[in-house]
């Protein structure tokens, strides 16, 4: 698989922590800490998505193989970062459709203030075919 210079050189550079969000622009690819609290009452869902387990069929290009019969959701948790109104979307991982609701998975409910590290990555841009977001009814169709 072809990964472009511009990813492959980001990822591997030193974390940086921001001080000002107006910096994320210039940082994609870039991993960086930022300080702030989960909101798990507004906690989102990409889903269906199959459960990738590691190995795969290397002669055929594949990372990854599909587990069969292991369906389950992207969890995805507004952020609120520190001394500001600003919230980021953070892709928190994959649970089984069973552990979906809050209440069976008391670990990840992190509470309080801390810090986490990610990469940044930029919005996509919505092509004339896509529906727009709606906030009113909870339907986001880009996620990045």
């Amino acid at each position: 698989m072809h990964v472009p210079r511009a990813k492959r050189r980001g990822v591997s550079l030193e974390t940086i922590a921001i001080s000002r969000l107006s910096e994320l622009a210039a940082l994609e690819y870039r991993p960086v800490r930022v300080r702030g609290s989960y909101d798990h009452s507004r906690e989102m869902y990409i889903g269906p998505r199959s459960l990738i387990v590691s190995g795969g069929d290397e002669e055929l290009g594949r990372s990854g193989l599909l587990s069969a019969g292991r369906s389950g959701v992207q969890v995805v948790t507004p952020f609120r970062v520190a001394g500001s109104d600003t919230e980021i979307l953070v892709n928190r991982g994959w649970v089984p459709t069973k552990m979906m609701a809050p209440s069976t998975r008391q670990q990840g409910q992190i509470e309080g203030e801390h810090d986490i590290v990610g990469v940044v990555r930029r919005t996509e841009t919505r092509s004339q075919f896509m529906p727009a977001n709606s906030s009113t009814t909870n339907n986001m169709f880009l996620y990045r």
